[in-house]
């Protein structure tokens, strides 16, 4: 952002309407907190040999994800397996030419 302001200033002017909107952006950046979206994740903050409450639930979060996702993936599977069943029993085989049809006992 201020690569981006000082490149606006020196093309329109410290005193022009882009220059002062450009380092007001700067300053709404330098000011806000972004401590949060800067702290590593709770994969990288949980200790093992210590475990917080907080890490305890994203662990459980993490497990019970893994299991919606697999349960998806077993319907999806299953639908598959269904949809071709339905397309198969649609299929109706004629006989190759030259070949001779006879009704099989069923």
């Amino acid at each position: 952002a201020v690569e981006e302001a000082l490149k606006v200033t020196a093309a329109y002017g410290i005193e022009s309407k882009e220059a002062r909107v450009a380092w007001d952006i700067v300053e709404e950046m330098d000011a806000s907190d972004n401590s949060e979206a800067l702290k590593g994740s709770l994969v990288e903050e949980c200790d093992p040999d210590d475990l917080t409450p907080a890490c305890l639930d994203y662990g459980r979060f993490l497990e019970e994800l893994r299991t919606i996702q697999q349960v998806m993936a077993d319907q999806a599977q299953d639908r598959k397996k269904r949809n071709l069943v339905d397309v198969l029993k649609n299929v109706k085989l004629s006989a190759a030419e030259g070949t001779k049809v006879t009704s099989s006992p069923q």
